[in-house]
């Protein structure tokens, strides 16, 4: 995790199992894109899994409210609160569970 928030504060790491939360979250997130660039960090690195392949990853700022991709070169507006609507959707995990989860998607 990068820049902190109230948010990730509270929340601190998780991961999200359930599907249709996963579907909901896809078609909510109408994004648009931005020129304005911040060198604020990221509050998550958000990894898309498909078993232990990673299918996307993406970066949130929840400050500085952008989102990017890895896969396009552009930056989105992402108000925060098209996050905080999936909190209860959240499972938070350790910190030993996130690093397991992030060396699996660095060997896949």
């Amino acid at each position: 995790m990068g820049s902190t928030t109230e948010f990730t504060d509270k929340v601190g790491e998780f991961k999200i199992q359930d599907i249709s939360t996963l579907k909901r979250m896809q078609s909510d997130w109408v994004l648009y894109s931005t020129n304005k660039r911040m060198p604020c960090g990221y509050s998550y690195d958000l990894f898309l899994m498909k078993g232990d392949s990673c299918v996307n990853k993406f970066s949130v700022n929840l400050e500085c409210e952008y989102i990017t991709f890895d896969d396009v070169e552009d930056w989105f507006n992402f108000p925060p609160k098209l996050f905080h609507k999936y909190e209860k959707s959240m499972i938070k995990i350790s910190e030993e569970e996130s690093r397991e989860i992030w060396e699996k998607i660095k060997t896949n």
